[in-house]
């Protein structure tokens, strides 16, 4: 729970740069203070029953910072799949290699735990994710719309096969 405020921290200022074209303000406040609150992050963090892995990445500094942080659940079933829930790099640490070794960690975890998939969910107008996706493997699955208070949302769903 240490880490709570500096997620958040970086939750907060990603979001705001990242979607302040895309998302109303009123809406980005309504996730983050819901996705990023004391008990949100509590539960997200301190999950017992282990479908959920979290991965933050700090800074080599003096004291470190934490600059990124990713979250994975895992979907039980037949064919077990993962979903990659979050991740947020500090925009003045993107294109450092931040997001990459964070989905490296992640995929070392997966590989450990044999979903078959992992999917995600990005905005449709969020090309640098979508770039940074496609180039690591990730296929364009489908469209769909996701509904935020007087906003509809285009999406796109991608996966990689594991």
């Amino acid at each position: 729970m240490e880490d709570s405020e500096a997620i958040r921290q970086v939750a907060t200022e990603t979001w705001h740069k990242t979607f302040a074209t895309t998302i109303d303000s009123s809406n980005r406040e309504r996730v983050l203070s819901r996705s990023y609150s004391d008990n949100a992050l509590r539960r997200a963090l301190c999950r017992a029953d282990l479908d959920s892995w979290f991965w933050v990445v700090e800074s080599e500094e003096k004291p470190p910072e934490i600059i990124g942080f990713a979250e994975v659940i895992l979907r039980p079933g037949i064919n077990p799949d993962a979903e990659l829930t979050r991740i947020y790099v500090l925009p003045c640490w993107q294109g450092c290699g931040v997001g990459q070794a964070l989905l490296e960690a992640m995929l070392n975890t997966l590989r450990q735990l044999k979903p078959t998939r992992l999917w995600l969910s990005v905005l449709a107008h969020n090309q640098g994710a979508i770039t940074f996706y496609e180039r690591r493997g990730f296929q364009f699955f489908r469209e769909f719309y996701a509904n935020l208070p007087g906003q509809l949302l285009e999406m796109q769903e991608y996966v990689l096969e594991l």
